[in-house]
């Protein structure tokens, strides 16, 4: 395996378990609360909505990187950086898609172990959605500063 193989599969398994670590860390806090609620419709909607509606912006920040891709920045980004973003991209729609299964599965089962996964997947959602953040964001200030040039 080249190193670029190896850093992208780290990325993603990062990405992936990030999330639970995190919530593992804070643990007893996170039991102790939910230990207190009987009922986890309203934890499950507000994931469930949160998953769905982060979809829709993955999409449009893909759709917008593709229509500005006659861009000399942003074609050379796609040249030499893309199976990267993909490899990112495609792990957040796989996380945020399991958040929305586990929080549907909250709602029928209202079990306070599937609600810490839905937590932990959350939190993950989170840091995941901010590094592509970072990553579009960059995008598109250097590639308006090359356009001012």
């Amino acid at each position: 395996m080249n190193k670029m193989k190896i850093y992208r599969v780290t990325l993603i398994v990062f990405l992936s378990i990030s999330g639970i670590i995190l919530t593992l860390i804070l643990k007893h806090p996170i039991a102790k609360i939910l230990s207190k609620i009987n009922n986890f419709d309203t934890l499950a909607i507000t994931t469930a909505t949160f998953s769905f509606t982060i979809l829709g912006f993955l999409a449009t920040v893909v759709m917008f990187i593709f229509t500005q891709k006659d861009s000399p920045f942003i074609k050379q980004y796609l040249t030499n950086q893309k199976k990267n973003f993909i490899a990112i991209y495609f792990t957040a729609l796989f996380s945020l898609l399991l958040t929305f299964c586990l929080s549907m599965s909250l709602i029928l089962y209202n079990d306070p172990h599937i609600a810490f996964f839905v937590i932990a997947n959350t939190v993950s959602n989170i840091m995941q959605l901010a590094i592509i953040l970072i990553i579009f964001i960059n995008l598109i200030l250097k590639d308006k500063k090359e356009v001012m040039v």
